[in-house]
């Protein structure tokens, strides 16, 4: 995964502020503010579907009933934690200090739970007779979860735990206030945000369509022979790793081969 200074992000605006004059809509009066902003952010959520390169995590006070409802904006778990600190979470930072021990949360397919010591359902669990699987032999030490309509649920023995961290890929519910979108993307999200202005404005005035078949070429066909679209560079970009990643994996594969 490619890897960017954050302080190199841009922001909607700056997105916006090519994409009203590509479209020849610097008042925004054919389409409003709202609806470029909405296709800057459905760019970006399709990028980041196809590309998984934004990567967030939280930390989240344990809950009494281990259910808690999925992050703002998340919608791919990379993994879960528990664990234990010296000091409270500090809201402000998003984090916890000086963790003192910790353990991951494997996920366990088919595991439903309404709550801390209500037991749950699952096709392997421990005392429950099956003739085809062969159930655990102790269920009550080990740290899963699951995924239900958006509530995460973890089995009880995470109680013991104070806090979860999430680590998730995401984009911000806020976009309009986050600087979030890579410098080496911005050439495709405009592109994109073009594309959907005149697919809207075509359906008014059939005249637009020239100018959606454009706009659509201009991101999704590649310039050359030997060159990619808009569209795939920047998800080549985003997926590709960086010189010390790529290293740091050839000397680890290389390693193993001794």
């Amino acid at each position: 995964m490619a890897t960017f200074s954050y302080a190199d992000l841009l922001s909607i605006e700056n997105i916006l502020a090519d994409a009203i004059m590509f479209t020849g809509d610097p008042e925004m009066r054919l389409l409003n503010r709202g609806f470029y902003a909405r296709q800057v952010k459905r760019g970006l959520d399709e990028m980041g579907f196809e590309t998984m390169f934004d990567l967030r995590y939280q930390d989240i006070e344990m809950p009494h009933d281990l259910r808690l409802p999925m992050p703002s904006g998340a919608w791919n778990i990379r993994d879960l934690f528990a664990f234990n600190t010296y000091l409270p979470a500090t809201e402000e930072q998003n984090r916890c200090c000086q963790i003192v021990d910790s353990t991951r949360i494997f996920h366990k397919d088919n595991f439903l739970s309404t709550g801390y010591l209500n037991s749950y359902t699952a096709r392997n669990k421990t005392n429950q007779w099956d003739n085809f699987i062969v159930p655990f032999s102790s269920d009550s030490s080990i740290y899963f979860y699951n995924v239900q309509n958006g509530m995460i649920m973890l089995s009880d023995v995470c109680n013991i735990y104070q806090y979860v961290r999430i680590v998730y890929n995401g984009t911000p519910s806020d976009i309009d206030k986050t600087n979030m979108i890579p410098p080496f993307c911005r050439n495709a999200i405009v592109g994109y945000a073009v594309e959907r202005a005149f697919f809207a404005l075509k359906s008014r005035d059939k005249a637009y369509r020239v100018d959606w078949m454009d706009a659509r070429a201009d991101l999704y066909s590649p310039a050359s022979r030997t060159s990619s679209s808009k569209w795939d560079e920047a998800k080549y970009r985003l997926k590709s790793m960086d010189k010390k990643q790529r290293d740091d994996l050839c000397e680890y594969l290389a390693r193993g081969a001794w």
